[in-house]
């Protein structure tokens, strides 16, 4: 069995069971303690909320696939590392106003995205070389 979800326009990303279930166990009948200092609470059953690094390790690579589409529609490229990217074009003498036009879209299309994913670009950091 395989489970396809459309998160978007953009991506499908499908599941098989086994995936599913391993998710599933992952999720269910977790329960949390407190530490503060020596000291520690009684472990209680975690009702609601998941993981963060689970959470962070799916969101990151749904993302990476959509933002991969993003860029490759525009004819323009993506290199990404652990928590950044650089989205680059080649450019010659004969295609400068076109290249600058299409990257122009492209970080548009980024923009609107990430703002409809409640994510942000973070103009301290983003360059334009």
């Amino acid at each position: 069995m395989v489970f396809c979800c459309n998160g978007c326009n953009l991506v499908t990303v499908c599941l098989t069971s086994v995936v599913l279930q391993w998710i599933q166990l992952f999720l269910t009948k977790r329960t949390q303690q407190i530490a503060n200092g020596s000291q520690m609470s009684a472990t209680r059953p975690l009702l609601c909320g998941v993981p963060q690094v689970s959470v962070l390790g799916l969101r990151y690579l749904l993302y990476n696939v959509e933002l991969g589409h993003i860029v490759a529609s525009h004819g323009v490229h993506l290199h990404q590392y652990a928590d950044n990217g650089q989205v680059y074009i080649h450019v010659t003498n004969s295609n400068t106003v076109a290249a600058i036009h299409s990257f122009a879209a492209c970080i548009s299309d980024i923009n609107d995205w990430m703002c409809a994913s409640t994510l942000r670009l973070n103009p301290s950091k983003t360059r334009f070389l």
